[in-house]
C-alpha cells in the first residue's frame, strides 16, 4: 500500500429476504462468511451469513452488522467518520465502492466509479491517473491533520484514515539468520480499518503492511508484547522488509508465501491458531496473495512432514512444523540465490 492503504430487530428483518434467498452453502459459520469477505467475494458472505444459524447474541448482531454494510445499508454500529465533510465524502465513495466491487461481476464499474468521485472530490483534471488521485486525496487529508494510507489490498483499492502515528523501532531476528532493525508505525484512533475491516464489522481485516520506509501496524488490533504482535505482525512484515530490499519485483504471492512460513517457523503459542487460520482461508487466486499463499505453505509442509492432508498439520507436533516452515524457507531461499543462513 502506498501513501498516495432502526433498531437491530427492524434492520435484521429489512435486510432479512435478500440474504436468505440465496442457497445455503454448506458450512455456514460467522468464520467462513468472514472469510469470504477476506477473499473478496460477496455474493458467498451473504450466502453464507443467510444459512447461519448465531450460536450467541453477539454472533447475531454481527451477522446484522455484516450483512448491512455488505448490502451499502446503515449498519449497527454505525461506521465511524470524522464530522468534516471532505474525509467524510471520501470515506463514503470508499465504502460504497467496497460493497459494490465485492461482486467482481461489478468491481471493474466500481472501481471506474470510485475514481470519478475521488477526482471530483479534489477537483483534479480528467486526465489525472489514478495514482495521481490518490496522491491528491492524501495531500487534502493531510492538510486537515489526518493521517491516510492509500492504494491496493488485494483485490480492492483501500484507505487507511486514522487520527496519531506513533514510531518505534524493533530488532528482529528473521528464521534465516537475516537481522533487521524495523521502523515500526503505530495507527492510532481509527476511522477506516480498511475494506476488509469494515465489511467484517471490526472482524478480520488489515492488522498492517510493510513498505520500504518501515512497518504500519494498526495499533488497537494487537497486544504490543504478546505473540501476536511479534509473530503474525512484526516477523511477517519484516519478512517483506527484507525481501523488499533482497528480492525487489517479487510479486504479492510469493512474498506472502515467504512471511508465512515466518510465522510457522518461529510461533510457540499461536502456532495452533496461526495454522487454523490458514487452513480456513485457502485458494488458488493469486489476486488474493494471502489465500494463495496459505495453501502454498501447508501444502509444502504436509509434503515435508510426509501428512497424508495439509489440514493434519493443526495435530503434528510444534517443533517439527516449526522446523519444516524454516527448511522450506531456507530452500526458497537457496532457489532465489539468497545465501544460507548464519550459523
Amino acid at each position: 500500500m502506498s501513501n498516495r492503504l432502526p433498531g437491530l430487530v427492524a434492520l435484521f428483518v429489512a435486510l432479512a429476504p435478500a440474504i436468505v434467498g440465496a442457497a445455503a452453502p454448506a458450512g455456514a459459520t460467522l468464520s467462513a462468511a468472514q472469510n469470504a469477505v477476506l477473499q473478496a467475494d460477496g455474493p458467498r458472505a451473504l450466502a453464507l451469513l443467510g444459512a447461519l444459524h448465531p450460536a450467541s447474541a453477539a454472533e447475531a448482531r454481527q451477522r446484522v452488522c455484516m450483512a448491512a454494510r455488505l448490502q451499502d445499508r446503515p449498519s449497527f454500529p454505525a461506521a465511524r467518520t470524522t464530522g468534516h465533510p471532505l474525509p467524510d465524502a471520501v470515506l463514503r465513495a470508499y465504502r460504497h465502492y467496497w460493497r459494490e466491487a465485492l461482486d467482481p461481476a461489478h468491481r471493474a464499474a466500481a472501481e471506474k466509479a470510485l475514481f470519478a468521485d475521488l477526482r471530483r472530490l479534489t477537483d483534479q483534471p480528467a486526465q489525472a491517473t489514478r495514482d495521481a488521485l490518490q496522491d491528491a486525496v492524501s495531500a487534502r487529508l493531510a492538510a486537515l491533520g489526518l493521517h491516510s494510507r492509500l492504494g491496493r489490498t488485494a483485490e480492492l483499492y483501500d484507505l487507511m484514515l486514522y487520527f496519531r502515528e506513533d514510531e518505534r523501532r524493533y530488532p528482529v531476528l528473521l528464521p534465516d539468520g537475516q537481522r533487521e532493525t524495523v521502523r515500526v508505525f503505530l495507527m492510532r484512533d481509527l476511522v477506516s480499518g480498511g475494506w476488509a475491516r469494515h465489511l467484517n464489522c471490526g472482524g478480520p481485516g488489515t492488522g498492517g503492511f510493510a513498505t520500504d520506509e518501515g512497518l504500519y501496524a494498526v495499533a488497537d488490533a494487537y497486544d504490543l508484547d504478546d505473540e501476536s504482535f511479534r509473530i503474525n505482525f512484526l516477523a511477517h512484515e519484516s519478512q517483506h522488509y527484507a525481501d523488499y530490499k533482497r528480492l525487489p519485483g517479487l510479486q504479492g504471492p510469493e512474498l506472502e508465501y515467504r512471511a508465512k512460513l515466518v510465522e510457522l517457523a518461529q510461533a510457540e503459542q499461536t502456532l495452533a491458531k496461526t495454522l487454523r487460520a490458514f487452513v480456513a482461508n485457502q485458494g488458488d487466486d493469486r489476486a488474493n496473495p494471502h489465500a494463495w499463499a496459505n495453501r502454498r505453505v501447508l501444502a509444502a509442509l504436509a509434503q515435508r512432514l510426509k501428512l497424508a492432508e495439509p489440514e493434519r498439520l493443526v495435530d503434528a507436533a510444534a517443533d517439527e512444523v516449526r522446523a519444516a516452515a524454516r527448511a522450506v524457507l531456507v530452500q526458497d531461499n537457496a532457489e532465489r540465490g539468497i545465501p544460507a543462513p548464519v550459523q
